[in-house]
């Protein structure tokens, strides 16, 4: 994520999105007290798309590999 960016999707925390061989999506996430294998479509949909906007605000492969080299360098 590009440090300059004061918020994004994925300020509530990490998540897994995950799909099974028979193409059904599930989501996890884990809390300090719990965690939770969500599976309701319409959750999974919605954390699916949260996930889809945190890619798109992500920075790219290349311009994370530049970042951690200035931080390297920074150190």
């Amino acid at each position: 994520m590009p440090t300059r960016r004061e918020t994004h999707a994925g300020l509530s925390g990490p998540l897994y999105v995950l799909e099974t061989q028979d193409h059904q999506r599930l989501v996890y996430f884990e809390g300090q007290k719990a965690s939770v294998l969500l599976a309701d479509p319409k959750c999974v949909s919605e954390l699916n798309m949260r996930y889809a906007i945190l890619r798109s605000q992500a920075l790219t492969p290349e311009d994370t590999v530049s970042l951690l080299e200035k931080t390297l360098g920074e150190l």
